[in-house]
């Protein structure tokens, strides 16, 4: 589990639908839900949703799969709750179960327990429904009856290989794009502790090369490539879900490397979504500058980035857009629609 952030602020990395319908809802004072954000983590994938008023099912679960549900609280009016507990039941035959957690104060989103894998076998139907009474003497709550949410979980006949993401720190924190495994870093300083990781795999990561070989579960693996100037390959090699070896290169330089704009993705640049409405994110591995213009050249905002930034584009007009991308002395051009 990467340390550097919240679970809840996770990226969705699979092909499946998230579903929570709510059964029951209580009367808040205060008015606002007890909750927001309703999450699913299966095979280490997860999936989260900021509305409390979905509808629907989650298809394609892999049988035997490892699933996890669970519920973080609003930056806002945080609220706590005397009793947390999640019903499981399904149509293979499995006896019913209830998973009780009390007393779980203002943090219960941290607990997020696996749901046992006899209940997701070949095209078994699973329900599993999370329950929270808020606590009535939290100054904070206006409410007082128990909210219940519902998932059901339609298990497949063949296992789904999940998808995670690697992530660096070569100076800031980056998250590369899903399904890149192969990943170039230049510039890395000599003497400088630099972190690699995969996001949320269900087995640990073996490392080697630039001299370590290390096992690693659930962390970041830190460690010192270089001593002095010099280039070197480590690779991570972990298990997923079904079973298969997943490999991600991480080839490392103390040199800097000229920027074609072919290089620009496989050095880690995104721009999504495209079409974007309010907000358009860019991600890059390195330091870049980015100008926004419109279609008459004229620039409209700029930006510096040191790996990520969530560009705020609510106030532009509908229509085509421009970036222009600086780095390493380098200039590429992308479209992009604000909707």
């Amino acid at each position: 589990m990467k340390t550097k952030k919240l679970l809840f602020l996770s990226t969705m990395l699979m092909v499946f639908s998230v579903t929570a319908v709510m059964a029951q809802r209580g009367t808040c004072t205060s008015g606002a839900d007890p909750l927001q954000y309703m999450y699913t983590i299966v095979d280490g994938t997860e999936t989260q949703d900021t509305s409390t008023a979905l509808a629907g099912t989650i298809n394609d679960v892999s049988p035997g799969a490892e699933v996890r549900v669970g519920s973080a609280y609003p930056y806002i009016n945080w609220q706590e709750v005397t009793s947390f507990s999640i019903d499981v039941s399904s149509d293979n035959g499995e006896p019913s179960i209830t998973i009780d957690n009390s007393n779980i104060g203002d943090y219960g989103q941290n607990w997020q327990p696996t749901i046992p894998p006899a209940f997701f076998t070949s095209g078994a139907v699973t329900t599993v429904a999370l329950t929270l009474t808020p606590d009535a003497s939290n100054p904070h709550n206006g409410c007082t009856t128990p909210w219940t949410y519902t998932w059901t979980f339609n298990t497949g006949s063949v296992c789904v290989p999940s998808n995670h993401n690697a992530y660096s720190n070569t100076g800031a924190w980056f998250d590369h794009p899903a399904g890149l495994t192969t990943i170039d870093f230049y510039n890395v300083p000599i003497g400088t502790d630099i972190a690699l990781g995969v996001d949320n795999p269900k087995s640990t990561i073996v490392y080697n090369g630039c001299g370590f070989s290390e096992t690693v579960e659930s962390a970041d693996f830190w460690f010192t490539p270089f001593t002095e100037a010099g280039t070197c390959t480590i690779t991570g090699v972990y298990t997923n879900n079904c079973g298969d070896d997943v490999t991600y290169t991480f080839n490392l330089s103390t040199s800097a490397d000229p920027l074609g704009t072919e290089k620009f993705e496989q050095a880690g640049f995104s721009m999504y979504p495209n079409p974007a409405k309010d907000i358009l994110n860019i991600n890059f591995n390195r330091d870049l500058d980015a100008v926004i213009l419109n279609t008459s050249g004229q620039k409209i905002m700029s930006r510096s980035i040191n790996g990520q930034e969530a560009i705020d584009i609510s106030n532009l007009s509908s229509g085509l857009y421009f970036v222009k991308l600086v780095a390493d002395k380098n200039v590429i051009t992308r479209k992009f629609i604000k909707e």
